[in-house]
């Protein structure tokens, strides 16, 4: 006897939802291979983890006592002291490492691309055959003075642990090569401390805790793009560049440190609409470099328009006109703009002011 058409169909449709979900259970199944594959190999993938320090008395105090315990566990003749050598650093973006030395004699450059971030906060680097000409950028010359391990995860029994890096850095005005037609950035402080730790995610957050260098972090400049604790303090070369330069910010609440005006868009010539005081708070929701000006702007969300959050006069450093901040914030009414000719008056009506006249409150 003939099956009816709606036992049929209703048998089709049955047939159809266990092929369905025959190819969601595979498809599932290769997605965890494929997941479980790329953990493995995430653990595997050699990264670094570093932080910068300005060379002050408290923080080569703290320095001390890592290097004391690096000592203890590795031995003096563990390291390897390097004689004084330079790099120049074009500041190509915080992702982009770019730089030139002399070795042997010959010009040398080099670009590194960060790869990844894994989740812990650790990041992976990679050199790039392709070196795109930064020659032409803002430069910043070091002077290190290194002492490295190599080869330690075989002398600690740390498996995965690659090396530990002590420097001392000092910032020069030398070019090394005369060709490099870019102007010298200029940084806040000219001496600095860093220490690099590379291996594995998991042996660097081994050593971190081992030798307790998060007793650094108090006097440690800061990764604002940071997503963990462990990130919040690796800052690379160029992230360093950047940061210590004063040049580099993220969203969120700000205090007003001087009197600065908030313009209708982000150009230095648009139309001021009032003008910030000292001890006002905002909420910066974009962040956009102007280089050619030397302004950091930032969009704000009220008042609504733009403020220079760090500006640079040739040959002196950067000026931060507001700061981030956290805490209870006095409200700015807008109803009330202060005279943007008014406040030129208080700017210059105290003591002497170290901005130049085309910095004042733009």
């Amino acid at each position: 006897m003939p099956a009816e058409p709606q036992t049929l169909n209703s048998l089709k449709a049955m047939f159809e939802s266990i092929a369905e979900f025959g190819a969601f259970a595979s498809k599932a199944m290769l997605d965890e291979t494929a997941s479980t594959a790329a953990s493995v190999n995430d653990a595997s993938i050699s990264r670094e983890w570093r932080i910068w320090l300005a060379d002050t008395p408290p923080a080569r105090d703290a320095l001390y006592d890592v290097e004391e315990k690096m000592i203890a566990l590795i031995g003096h003749k563990g390291f390897a002291i390097k004689q004084p050598f330079l790099e120049q650093h074009f500041c190509a973006g915080p992702t982009c490492s770019s730089k030139a030395n002399m070795r042997n004699g010959e010009l040398v450059m080099e670009t590194r691309q960060l790869q990844s971030v894994c989740s812990k906060g650790t990041e992976a680097w990679e050199q790039v055959s392709h070196v795109t000409d930064h020659t032409k950028l803002p430069w910043v010359s070091l002077l290190k003075t290194v002492s490295r391990c190599d080869g330690i995860g075989k002398i600690t029994g740390v498996e995965g642990l690659e090396a530990l890096e002590i420097a001392e850095i000092a910032i020069v005005n030398t070019c090394v090569h005369p060709s490099f037609p870019g102007e010298r950035e200029h940084l806040e402080h000219n001496n600095y401390l860093t220490v690099v730790v590379e291996g594995t995610s998991a042996s660097i957050e081994h050593m971190i805790h081992k030798l307790k260098l998060t007793a650094l972090t108090p006097f440690a400049i800061r990764n604002l793009e940071a997503h963990t604790e462990l990130h919040n303090h690796n800052v690379s070369f160029p992230r360093f560049i950047a940061s210590a330069s004063g040049f580099a910010a993220s969203t969120g609440h700000y205090v007003i440190k001087s009197m600065v005006a908030v313009g209708m868009d982000v150009s230095l010539t648009s139309r001021d609409v009032m003008v910030l005081h000292p001890g006002q708070h905002v909420e910066v929701i974009d962040v956009i470099p102007l280089p050619k000006e030397r302004r950091l702007r930032a969009r704000i969300r009220s008042p609504e328009g733009y403020i220079t959050l760090t500006s640079q006069s040739q040959e002196k450093k950067p000026f931060h006109w507001a700061e981030p901040v956290a805490g209870p914030r006095r409200a700015i009414d807008p109803k009330q703009p202060t005279s943007v000719w008014s406040a030129f008056t208080e700017l210059f009506a105290g003591d002497d002011h170290h901005m130049d006249t085309d910095d004042m409150l733009k």
